[in-house]
């Protein structure tokens, strides 16, 4: 999309400088994700490192803003200025973050809305742990469809601009939140949206993360 409207922007310095900056970065994903679909069976070693998380999901709003312009729908980045740098693998969180939001851009009606919440919870004593939010008002997901959405080629679509309808976003979106000690949660009506939660552990500047998350009872797959 953005190469498409780069010849009717090209005079646009900020376009061409934030053309650059995607361009470059997704590039590098894609071919990373294409490296984890050919082989699914393996799972690719995580590379953790102090990540600005606002930034990095407000790059995510920027890479579907083209959809989301075209469709009037309007998206809302709450965030708590708290939370500063988070011990991740921000290749993989950048998956997850994309593909729902990738999602909730398909199930939006003309002129509806995006809600991303970012929050620091704290619960029953618990580590504390980032919650994220992605809220859209499409026309939600049925009852029995939300307990399989995370099972690897299981779709509800097909080919679309913005996905191929291969049932593997979302389990590939689990399994990267899994390879953190976190996990998705999924709650819809139907006629009203759905809300897609994220928890990851809040963890900053910890290099011995990794061996903390080995050290854990391993969370469902």
């Amino acid at each position: 999309t953005f190469l498409q409207m780069l010849p009717s922007k090209y005079d646009d310095a900020e376009f061409r400088k934030d053309f650059y900056q995607i361009a470059m970065e997704e590039t590098s994903r894609i071919n990373n994700l294409l490296t984890e679909l050919l082989d699914l069976t393996k799972t690719r070693e995580s590379h953790y490192e102090a990540t600005d998380l606002q930034a990095l999901i407000a790059g995510m709003i920027l890479l579907v803003s083209p959809q989301t312009k075209a469709k009037k729908i309007t998206v809302t980045h709450q965030h708590n200025d708290e939370i500063g740098t988070v011990w991740i693998d921000s290749e993989k969180i950048k998956e997850v973050v994309l593909n729902i939001l990738a999602n909730a851009v398909e199930a939006t009606p003309m002129e509806g809305k995006i809600d991303v919440v970012v929050e620091i919870r704290n619960e029953n004593g618990n580590p504390p742990f980032v919650r994220i939010d992605i809220k859209d008002n499409g026309p939600g997901i049925e009852g029995a469809m939300c307990e399989k959405i995370f099972d690897p080629y299981f779709t509800t679509k097909y080919k679309s601009d913005m996905h191929s309808g291969t049932g593997l976003g979302l389990f590939i979106a689990h399994q990267n939140m899994v390879d953190h000690g976190g996990h998705i949660e999924v709650s819809s009506d139907l006629n009203k949206g759905t809300l897609f939660i994220l928890n990851l552990p809040y963890t900053v500047d910890r290099p011995d993360f990794p061996a903390l998350l080995l050290s854990r009872p391993k969370a469902e797959s």
